[in-house]
């Protein structure tokens, strides 16, 4: 059968997936998205190979991509949200030719913009889709808000590359002046980068032995590390690269404003790490047990944070170990393999009812 993903900027962790399913079902890829960017500069020869590829650098050229997609005849289209008019027009085309699957990782947040949406979705949205592709519960629900039926709406749309970070972290057996807390993501406002600079500091005024901070990723607020004692800056990370990054860690760290899923949490679990985060991240709910493998803070919340990272300072080694096999224990709720299967069952039950 016959694949288009019609996608933003292709991820060493999305790759991760459709590489599996390649690899699983007989099926043709053809892929779209944004040609990697200098803040995210993914290796295009790590990517997997497709039998057509359209890339571009802010749109899809339609002239182009219309084209390709007649030729190749998709049987599917996984179509990254519906904010782009491109894709939006060629999932209208393909009514009933193909499953045409929305993936979004939006949560229901009652915004006046999601009021909207869910307004003029039976006109807007429900014609150009014939299911939904989520990673989560937040996102079920948003989707069903949209008029999706339950039946129609699949999981997960997000994996990490289970077999590359599978037990890469060996935190717990590092003397403690030797532990780290380790950021992965772009530095900008969204993901707290700097509230989690003055949680940091203030931690570190509050134990004799603090852990240092590992800090993995490029953006704008990139000078708020600067002078920054105790923090270690790695700069951007390829995706094959990333596995060796957690094994240096002791506890990740994610403090975001706005967060829809995070797959950087479940890279974080399945290497075995115990986890902080904001309760604004999707992924925690299926990925942290307060308590248990980590710890939740709402965000704004400086105190909290700081207080999380004190806490998980002070855990004893014996505690500090389960904490990374509970981990370990909930990274197996999601995988690629889990993901091609979705999918597949998905085009399988369309392609029997055409």
């Amino acid at each position: 059968m016959r694949l288009a993903i019609l996608w933003e900027q292709w991820t060493g962790y999305l790759d991760a997936c459709v590489r599996e399913m390649c690899n699983r079902y007989p099926v043709e890829l053809l892929r779209a998205h944004v040609r990697p960017s200098p803040d995210a500069p993914f290796r295009l020869d790590d990517f997997v190979t497709a039998k057509h590829v359209h890339m571009f650098e802010t749109d899809p050229v339609e002239a182009e991509l219309g084209p390709l997609l007649n030729g190749f005849k998709p049987d599917a289209l996984l179509i990254s949200s519906w904010h782009r008019p491109q894709y939006r027009r060629i999932a209208r085309s393909h009514r009933g030719r193909a499953l045409r699957m929305l993936a979004m990782d939006n949560q229901w947040l009652g915004t006046p913009k999601q009021w909207a949406g869910r307004l003029i979705a039976p006109w807007y949205i429900r014609p150009l889709y014939d299911g939904a592709m989520v990673p989560g519960p937040r996102q079920r629900q948003f989707a069903g808000m949209l008029g999706f039926a339950d039946e129609t709406i699949i999981e997960p749309l997000y994996s990490c590359d289970v077999a590359r970070f599978a037990g890469a972290a060996y935190g717990p057996n590092l003397i403690p002046s030797a532990r780290k807390f380790l950021f992965v993501g772009r530095l900008v406002d969204e993901k707290g980068i700097e509230p989690l600079i003055a949680a940091y500091r203030a931690y570190r005024a509050q134990v004799s032995e603090p852990w240092g901070l590992l800090v993995a990723g490029t953006g704008p607020l990139r000078d708020l590390l600067n002078g920054v004692e105790g923090v270690d800056y790695r700069g951007f990370v390829q995706p094959s690269e990333l596995p060796a990054l957690f094994g240096e860690a002791t506890c990740f760290v994610l403090p975001s404003r706005y967060e829809p899923w995070g797959v950087v949490l479940h890279e974080a679990v399945c290497a075995g790490l115990p986890v902080i985060c904001s309760t604004a991240c999707g992924a925690g709910d299926r990925f942290v047990v307060e308590g248990e493998n980590g710890y939740l803070f709402e965000f704004g919340d400086g105190a909290a944070l700081t207080n999380a990272m004190v806490r998980m300072t002070e855990l004893p080694g014996k505690t500090l170990s389960s904490c990374f096999q509970r981990s370990r224990a909930l990274s197996e709720r999601v995988s690629p393999e889990l993901w091609a299967d979705a999918l597949w069952r998905a085009m399988q039950d369309f392609s029997a009812k055409r």
